[in-house]
């Protein structure tokens, strides 16, 4: 077998992205597979998909049923604003990830009831902008016969629990509440977020509605999966991609089902550098939108930064 392709998912068909990404990853990784919605190229590795990007779950399950028949036992997939740290490549990367057969690599999986959560992707914690999205969610949904290719309610949350996540379909009051909501050092914009967040989560804060189904979050952006539990993860985030269901909640919880063991960033030396919403500006500041500059001081002990738009960038 083959031993990993690096799969890099595109929000919206910018391909000229390609060319710089294959420079960047091409003498670390023999296989790369570009995957892009709307794509109407010609390039042999690159997979043409349709779905809304918020549901890129399912970019993921399109891409590997088509190249799972060329044999790889790991695919490391990350969006095409993710820079890896420079010295991972296909030889050493199950060191850096901690990955094995029976693993899957996620940043940052969290209980959507668990206020003390603050791994990535949750700059107002407790709160979580896609906490919403959970609330809202329902298996049962028209046209489609979801029973057949997910868990039921009560082996969802069995599978679930081997992972340590106690979940619970009531969500707690303060998990509506973002805080700290201001921070002087942030400025005007990000204070403005967090009162327009605090004043749109009031009905939660008098009855927040409970879950329908069970779930977990991540920030999403770099995975590691194995070939080895390949089919049932295909079948369910496809499946929650059919039912409309955000990225960053269907693929920690597809992942969390098909896989006997998660590690995320606390099990590891190596941690992802993220900039959210008002601190961009921050990583081009910090980079000089410099990819060789970044290159060459690529920050010590981190897995990659987030996000690097190739199309600002030198």
């Amino acid at each position: 077998m083959k031993e990993v392709a690096l799969v890099i998912i595109f929000n919206h068909n910018y391909t000229a992205n390609i060319k710089p990404l294959t420079l960047l990853y091409g003498n670390r990784f023999k296989n790369i597979f570009f995957v892009i919605p709307f794509y109407n190229g010609n390039l042999p590795n690159v997979i043409n998909v349709f779905e809304k990007s918020c549901f890129f779950q399912g970019y993921i399950s399109s891409a590997l049923n088509q190249i799972k028949k060329e044999g790889f036992k790991y695919y490391l997939i990350i969006g095409d604003d993710v820079f890896l740290n420079p010295s991972i490549e296909e030889t050493n990367f199950k060191n850096f990830f901690n990955v094995n057969e029976d693993t899957a690599f996620i940043p940052g999986p969290f209980l959507l009831s668990d206020p003390s959560e603050t791994r990535p992707s949750r700059p107002y914690a407790p709160y979580w902008n896609s906490i919403a999205d959970a609330q809202k969610f329902d298996v049962i949904q028209f046209g489609f016969h979801s029973e057949k290719y997910l868990p039921s309610k009560s082996e969802a949350k069995m599978l679930l629990n081997r992972h340590g996540f106690d979940f619970s379909y009531k969500i707690p009051r303060r998990m509506f509440f973002p805080k700290p909501m201001i921070r002087f050092k942030e400025g005007i914009r990000h204070n403005l977020q967090g009162i327009k967040l605090l004043l749109k989560n009031i009905p939660n804060l008098v009855y927040p509605k409970p879950l329908k189904y069970p779930l977990i979050g991540s920030y999403s952006d770099v995975i590691v999966i194995s070939a080895k539990h390949q089919e049932n993860f295909i079948s369910y985030s496809g499946a929650f991609a059919a039912l409309n269901l955000f990225v960053e909640l269907a693929l920690p919880t597809s992942i969390a089902f098909a896989y006997p063991k998660i590690v995320s960033e606390i099990d590891t030396k190596y941690k992802g550098e993220t900039y959210w919403y008002y601190s961009h500006n921050e990583c081009e500041k910090k980079y000089k939108k410099s990819l060789l500059y970044l290159t060459e001081n690529f920050p010590i002990d981190t897995l990659y930064v987030h996000p690097i738009k190739l199309s600002k960038w030198k």
